[in-house]
């Protein structure tokens, strides 16, 4: 599955409560597909993103930031490894299906959940991890909140497989995003006083890849936006981009023309 761009937030708390007095508990949330120019801090006025502009006034607001890759498998490996694609193999999107149980793209390398459950952490992920098989928790993790596709189809009609149960969340009457935070203020709850925790809340919204943008949206937003649609964001068109849309074997729309 390729993204174009992805926002990573890395919240570090330190003084949230009296968990982990010696060692700050460490909140990593993700976001699938949405660039910078969808958001509040970055100067988008059309789409409201009030809690990441919060976070972005009160931390650190990255202006010039570069990726490894531009494809989700491979930048997710990057961030919990250290290493660049080319190390850990990962090249491209990994495939809903796997023919392995229990294969994992990056657990034979050091990485960041293994690691801080080592070193005493409480770790959970919830959300998107498009690294390995979903069946089973993996790299550490103690708490094991996943779906089991890297595409998302629907927000609204997922498989989940929670801590080794499966369930729908058609049947909970849920938007996948809600479900996600809900089971990550979960977690939290469960936390004692002396165990510092490490959560990775991997969102898989807001995509904006079909077939989640054929049909309307059913979210808690949507009428709002029904009554505002946000204007076009307007990104610069980089030379390079005309050169590519010119080689490509179907119609690319660029800024300025279509081609081939």
């Amino acid at each position: 599955m390729r993204i174009h761009q992805w926002l990573v937030l890395i919240t570090v708390l330190l003084h949230l409560t009296a968990w982990g007095a010696t060692r700050p508990n460490v909140l990593l949330i993700i976001t699938d597909n949405q660039s910078p120019g969808l958001l509040g801090a970055y100067g988008n006025h059309d789409i409201l993103t009030p809690n990441i502009d919060q976070l972005a006034a009160e931390g650190l607001l990255f202006e010039q930031a570069y990726a490894t890759s531009g494809v989700c498998s491979p930048t997710r490996a990057t961030l919990l490894t250290g290493l660049l694609p080319s190390q850990t193999g990962v090249h491209n999107g990994l495939p809903g299906q796997y023919t392995v149980e229990d294969w994992s793209a990056i657990e034979e390398f050091r990485n960041l959940p293994q690691t801080l459950a080592d070193a005493g952490y409480r770790t959970g992920m919830v959300g998107k991890y498009h690294l390995g098989d979903y069946a089973r928790a993996q790299l550490g993790f103690d708490f094991w909140t996943t779906f089991r596709a890297g595409h998302t189809e629907s927000f609204v009609d997922v498989e989940v497989m929670d801590n080794g149960k499966t369930l729908n969340i058609a049947d909970l009457d849920m938007h996948i995003t809600d479900y996600w935070t809900q089971r990550s203020v979960d977690f939290i709850a469960q936390q004692t006083t002396n165990q510092s925790f490490f959560l990775m809340l991997s969102y898989n919204g807001p995509y904006i890849l079909p077939p989640t943008v054929n049909e309307p949206p059913t979210n808690r937003h949507a009428d709002y936006y029904a009554n505002n649609p946000p204007a076009m964001p307007q990104f610069p068109v980089h030379s390079y981009l005309r050169e590519w849309a010119k080689t490509s074997r179907r119609p690319v729309k660029v800024a300025g023309g279509t081609y081939p």
